[in-house]
């Protein structure tokens, strides 16, 4: 396999041509990239050929200060303190929406995001219900306010201690952000919130949104958060309605929570901002554990675990193993040779069950071993279960190509959008996980489950 870069010049250095081939020097019969620059140095065009004859091409535009202004045939805003304030939402309905970006006001953060959201586009007025109860105190019931989109569209004292309907008129895009603000912070006084219905369509607070509390610019400002449920104090519970998206993030500028017509999802960091857990509706999804160093030497997500002693090992723990560690805890030393030859090898741990020394013979057997090789700093193969593959990557590091170790014929294809999110897939599933700019999925919020977080916004989490 035949991979030549070429260079404008020898003082820009700019990068004009990537090619990859198994032909002679400069074939194009897997994929080329060429690019074009303005007089910055900023990427102006960026074209694709590949698979024998497919193409195609892409436009940047930017602003007086160098900054991305359209991309493909998107189109960015930015505020006079230079954040994104606005980007706009793929959509195949026709429908013009966009993400909206608030940032902080209070001057110690100028540039720490506060929540994106969906909300732009034509509207149309539907009857927005909350059906919701209340406890007095001091005479003083709870108070609830309903704002679509940034807007407050109603305030309702709740005075019954029975759950009732409270409805609106509002007007809503195909994709709607919905927050219930709550007041009821004074002694037993409390709000209960059992569902949100539009047009007839129940969304309840537990599976489908997020909870934060505080008061006024404290609801949804990313700390305090929690699956939606009955809130007992000052707080706010928001919801999404259609396929929009709502984002919040803390005030170290990490995604602390995101809700899509998938759930209510939130993220926790640890004191390094490094991602802890990732919970979907309060049920965990994915959690992670870091060693003095930085570097995650295990994940845990479903009934598989991951263990990663160092850059070229990996070991895949799935079912009994995953289970028996879990209901034990008391760890077994597995010897994982790393090379071929046996010469180096590495400790990993593995479920000990029971109290006795015996291992769980289907628990070791449910590992899987994953080896890479590099070259210069570069990863270059992975050999998994029964097979090795090449990995091709294009001038950011991303995995673009895999190829069998046996005939150097394609095995997997991949492109990427500008932040990280997947644009094209060519053939069966791409075996390494190492993908956009060399990150490890997972890692870099882009899913399994941290990388479900949309594409508005991208981050790394090592």
């Amino acid at each position: 396999m035949k991979q030549p870069f070429n260079l404008q010049s020898p003082d820009g250095g700019l990068l004009t041509s990537i090619k990859v081939g198994t032909g002679s020097l400069g074939s194009t019969n897997r994929l080329s990239l060429a690019y074009s620059y303005d007089s910055f140095g900023n990427i102006k065009t960026l074209g694709e050929a590949y698979n024998g004859g497919g193409t195609s091409n892409h436009s940047f535009a930017y602003d007086a200060q160098n900054r991305v202004t359209g991309a493909f045939d998107q189109t960015f805003g930015w505020s006079a303190a230079g954040n994104l304030s606005s980007k706009p939402v793929p959509d195949t309905s026709g429908s013009s929406q966009a993400y909206s970006y608030a940032w902080s006001q209070d001057g110690a953060n100028p540039h720490g995001v506060k929540w994106v959201g969906v909300g732009q586009g034509a509207t149309t007025n539907r009857t927005v219900t909350v059906r919701a109860k209340g406890s007095v105190s001091g005479g003083v019931w709870p108070t609830m306010e309903l704002w679509v989109n940034g807007v407050k569209r109603q305030t309702w004292t709740v005075n019954t201690t029975s759950y009732t309907d409270y409805s609106v008129t509002a007007p809503l895009t195909a994709a709607s952000q919905i927050d219930v603000r709550l007041t009821n912070d004074s002694g037993p006084r409390d709000l209960l919130v059992s569902s949100l219905k539009v047009d007839g369509v129940a969304y309840t607070p537990l599976t489908s949104a997020v909870m934060d509390r505080g008061v006024n610019g404290a609801a949804f400002d990313g700390v305090d958060l929690r699956a939606g449920g009955n809130l007992y104090w000052n707080g706010a519970l928001r919801f999404v309605v259609g396929d929009g998206v709502s984002m919040g993030y803390d005030e170290n500028g990490n995604l602390s929570y995101k809700v899509d017509s998938s759930g209510a999802w939130i993220y926790l960091y640890d004191h390094e901002n490094r991602l802890e857990s990732v919970t979907r509706n309060g049920a965990l999804q994915e959690s992670y554990l870091y060693d003095d160093g930085g570097q995650r030497v295990k994940k845990v997500s479903g009934g598989t675990t991951w263990y990663y002693p160092f850059p070229q090992v990996e070991v895949q723990v799935t079912g009994t193993a995953a289970a028996a560690e879990l209901a034990s805890g008391a760890p077994y030393t597995l010897t994982v040779p790393v090379t071929d030859t046996q010469a180096v090898v590495a400790r990993v741990y593995l479920p000990h069950v029971g109290t006795t020394s015996s291992v769980d013979a289907a628990a070791v057997a449910a590992g899987n071993v994953y080896k890479y090789y590099f070259f210069n700093g570069q990863r270059i193969a992975l050999r998994g279960p029964g097979y090795l593959h090449y990995l091709h990557g294009d001038h950011l590091g991303s995995t673009v190509l895999t190829t069998y170790s046996s005939n150097g014929t394609r095995a997997s294809e991949r492109g990427y959008y500008a932040f990280g999110s997947e644009r094209r897939a060519d053939g069966p599933h791409l075996a390494t996980d190492y993908r956009f700019t060399g990150q490890k999925v997972g890692q870099c919020l882009t899913p399994p489950l941290a990388e479900s977080a949309s594409p508005a916004r991208r981050q790394c989490s090592r």
